[in-house]
């Protein structure tokens, strides 16, 4: 079976990391499947991984650039692929597109990792414009979605979707890696009477960092040798360093930036907190279990799904810094809840979200459509 897996733009984001992990069909099953990117010529993000699994990447110049449309005819008469695997708010729009051009039927099957949130105000008008047009594509022309969470399905059948069409294959994510530079406490300007916590994560107005960073400055009240390490960038960097100044704990608050070694980084932390607003399955919150981390998230999304309060981790309310600051706290005051919980989640993660698992029920869902 020949699969032509297709995605608009690439970040390590989500997305993008389950991107990577399905080039492993061509390892791990009889699946035949090659990567291709549609991306902007001034696109800043780092696209070596796609050119480690061999990725075709189609260039353009602009959104309004559709130059990719002959590309992906192309790829396909070449390829032969018996169905077109797309991901993203976008992927199903794509696909549709290239039927059109094609002037058949292709088969095409969506991967959904939840919907379009605008990265900025100017692009807040655009978000019911393609969550709508996915929506309609997921119900009358693509051949099957698969959902990342229960959370997503239930999304997906509450606006249309014929239920029928949707099956569940949470995202897994590879044994740890600590490749590249080793990380110490002095590389973050941490002492050995800190105690840190983190997140992994791109810095997006959706993961609710502003709560963190608030809950934070009433913690460092009671516990000045607590530190608050962000690793990762994004666009609302800027608006935290601000809070931070204003709060008074600009001292305390670490931005170390974009990381590829971030498994390295998460042996710094003796906490890992999840204060999004809205989740699908959360990749950061699967590395945080794989860590081994007591875990603090928000009960969004398809959170709870990969962690179960007070088994795996406290679980509070979203846009909540009263309840973000109560969790942190009773892990500071208590190492053994810590200890419990942090083997709990790895434990969790061994079990039910490994990448051998994803791409095992991936490989069986994907063989339907042959």
């Amino acid at each position: 079976m020949r699969i032509l897996s297709i995605t608009w733009g690439f970040t390590l984001g989500g997305i993008g990391k389950c991107l990577l992990a399905y080039d492993r069909l061509n390892v791990l099953s009889d699946v035949e499947i090659h990567t291709a990117c549609i991306t902007l010529d001034n696109n800043k993000s780092d696209l070596k991984p796609l050119h480690k699994i061999n990725a075709t990447i189609f260039h353009i110049k602009s959104r309004k650039d559709f130059s990719w449309m002959e590309k992906a005819v192309k790829l396909i008469s070449e390829f032969k692929p018996d169905v077109l695997f797309v991901h993203g708010f976008n992927g199903p729009i794509i696909a549709r597109a290239i039927q059109i051009k094609l002037k058949r039927k292709i088969p095409f099957v969506c991967s959904y990792h939840g919907f379009y949130h605008a990265p900025s105000l100017s692009r807040i008008p655009l978000a019911p414009v393609f969550n709508k047009a996915a929506e309609y594509v997921y119900s009358h022309h693509a051949t099957a979605v698969v959902a990342v969470a229960q959370y997503c399905k239930n999304q997906l059948v509450f606006r249309g979707v014929p239920e029928h069409k949707i099956t569940v294959i949470h995202n897994g994510l590879p044994a740890r890696q600590q490749a590249g530079k080793l990380v110490t406490r002095d590389d973050a300007g941490l002492d050995n009477s800190n105690f840190v916590i983190g997140i992994a994560s791109r810095l997006d107005p959706v993961k609710g960092l502003e709560y963190l960073v608030d809950a934070f400055a009433k913690i460092v009240m009671a516990y000045p040798m607590a530190r608050l390490l962000l690793v990762g960038d994004g666009p609302c960097e800027k608006n935290l360093r601000k809070q931070s100044i204003k709060l008074g704990v600009a001292d305390k608050v670490i931005f170390v930036g974009y990381q590829d070694n971030v498994d390295n980084w998460l042996d710094l932390f003796d906490v890992f907190a999840l204060p999004s607003l809205a989740e699908s399955h959360s990749i950061a919150l699967l590395e945080g279990m794989r860590a081994g981390k007591a875990i603090v998230a928000t009960d969004v999304g398809g959170n709870t799904e990969s962690v179960i309060h007070e088994r795996h981790g406290l679980v509070v309310p979203s846009a909540d810094a009263v309840a973000l600051k109560k969790a942190l706290i009773k892990l500071i005051e208590n190492s053994e809840l810590r200890r419990r919980l942090g083997c709990a989640a790895q434990k969790r993660y061994e079990a039910e979200f490994t990448e051998d698992r994803m791409i095992e029920k991936m490989s069986i869902w994907l063989k339907r459509f042959a």
